[in-house]
């Protein structure tokens, strides 16, 4: 008998280990209760319902019931809102006999707005009725809404300089710097003034351009007008919106007078140099001092003799040279031969011819480079010198200024 009362015991407990159950001391043992953390995706139209499991360690032996309700973690951009990300959920849930889990459900609500993924609560408690029965053993759980919408895209209309003289120019816009659109786009543009006058700088157009996604760049044609009016430079703005009429972004374009290039000495007239101080410095350069040019502007300049002599009075020179993007001019040095002549001053001639320079225009491709003679016969009155072998009047600043040929000293150091 006592065998049977054993066995009998055994397979009670291993057939029939449902919670709650009683334990050997005559108490219960609850069932032990948690829920699980859940990730759905968002959707676009519809909205998808997010399942949360609540499960027991065992199988139930009567109903056991669990009151559910959803909160949020807190605020930021990686937290679900409630009643704008998911619908504010408090249920009780009845896990039923001879069952191990139930669901409580919560309605996502979709959009189409580009959002880091988001995260709930989802909270469990024991309801009063199973209080005897189930004990919480993890009543918390993370509900995490996953992103399924493209990233909102940038756009970006690239600034332009371009010449009075270019006609129909491209402005080029741009989905997310190049890298391209992160779904298809339609975007209205316009043109707004500046200090430049719509028809009578540019003529005023607007217009659509579409982007698929993955495209990187759209050109839009715009046409300007060309004048015989000296001006300074002008711009207008490329307005980008969206079909409601809502701006999105700017851009400039700037017109401007073709470059005017010159030769030009140190002091912005005809090179000179004193014989005795070369080398004489040649600028081949921009009009305006402070302007620069919009490109590399590749020239050829060369020298030819008028009054003065090649290899006697200075070198010829016959080269390239480039006035670079952003700087004013371009520097050329003339070698200039000094002697003991008396002379008159001598010319040689210059000239320059464009390589490459676009639309920039020389105003003036010949001038006149004037070596000044510095030994000049001078007759002295009252004067002082103290170079008894050369006959150097001085100047001021100690340079020899004027070579005597034929003089008495009036007083002699």
């Amino acid at each position: 008998m006592r065998l049977l009362f054993l066995l009998f015991f055994i397979m009670g407990t291993s057939l029939f280990a449902d919670c709650p159950s009683s334990n050997r001391r005559g108490g219960t043992t609850k069932c032990k209760v948690y829920i699980n953390d859940v990730n759905i995706t968002e959707g676009n139209d519809s909205n998808p319902v997010l399942h949360f499991t609540i499960s027991l360690d065992d199988t139930a032996a009567k109903d056991i019931k669990i009151d559910f309700n959803t909160t949020e973690m807190g605020s930021g951009d990686t937290y679900a809102t409630e009643n704008d990300d998911y619908n504010y959920t408090k249920v009780t849930v009845i896990i039923p006999e001879g069952s191990d889990s139930a669901e409580a459900n919560v309605t996502i609500y979709a959009d189409k707005d580009y959002e880091n993924n988001e995260s709930f609560w989802g909270k469990i408690k024991v309801n009063d009725d199973s209080s005897d029965d189930a004990e919480i053993d993890d009543g918390d759980g993370n509900g995490t809404i996953v992103n399924d919408d493209p990233k909102e895209d940038t756009l970006t209309v690239i600034d332009k300089k371009v010449s009075e003289s270019d006609g129909d120019i491209v402005v080029t816009i741009k989905a997310n710097g190049g890298a391209g659109a992160n779904k298809d786009i339609d975007v209205n543009w316009s043109l707004e003034e500046g200090d430049a006058k719509a028809n009578e700088d540019y003529n005023d157009t607007s217009g659509k351009v579409h982007f698929d996604e993955g495209d990187t760049e759209k050109n839009i044609t715009i046409h300007i007008i060309d004048d015989d009016v000296a001006e300074d430079a002008e711009s207008f703005k490329v307005h980008l919106h969206d079909s409601n009429a809502e701006h999105l972004v700017d851009g400039n374009v700037t017109i401007r007078e073709s470059d005017k290039i010159v030769i030009r000495g140190d002091k912005y007239d005809s090179p000179e140099v004193r014989e005795d101080k070369g080398p004489m410095k040649i600028y081949v350069g921009l009009v305006d001092p402070n302007e620069v040019a919009y490109q590399d502007l590749k020239l050829h300049i060369k020298t030819d003799e008028d009054t003065a002599t090649a290899g006697d009075d200075y070198d010829d020179i016959d080269k390239d040279i480039v006035i670079k993007q952003g700087n004013n001019s371009a520097e050329v040095n003339v070698t200039v031969n000094d002697d003991d002549e008396e002379e008159d001053n001598e010319d040689f001639n210059i000239t320059i011819s464009a390589n490459d320079i676009g639309d920039a225009e020389i105003l003036e491709d010949k001038d006149i480079g004037t070596i000044i003679d510095n030994d000049q016969e001078e007759t002295l009155t009252n004067g002082e010198y103290n170079d008894t072998d050369n006959y150097y009047l001085r100047d001021g600043s100690g340079d020899k200024k004027y070579k005597r040929l034929f003089c008495t000293p009036l007083n002699v150091w």
